[in-house]
């Protein structure tokens, strides 16, 4: 349950920040893992621009 839970956070975050990656039915479809990587990757490019 905590996954799932987990997994809708991160792509909510992601949804919020414009990633989409051709919808929101493949975010689901990503691990949790590879979703982590890419909101990771969304974050440090935010801080770069914004530096």
């Amino acid at each position: 349950m905590y996954h799932v839970e987990k997994k809708r956070h991160i792509i909510n975050q992601l949804i919020d920040c414009g990633f989409y990656k051709d919808g929101r039915r493949q975010l689901y479809e990503l691990d949790l893992s590879e979703l982590e990587k890419h909101l990771q990757d969304i974050k440090r490019e935010g801080v770069i621009l914004h530096s």
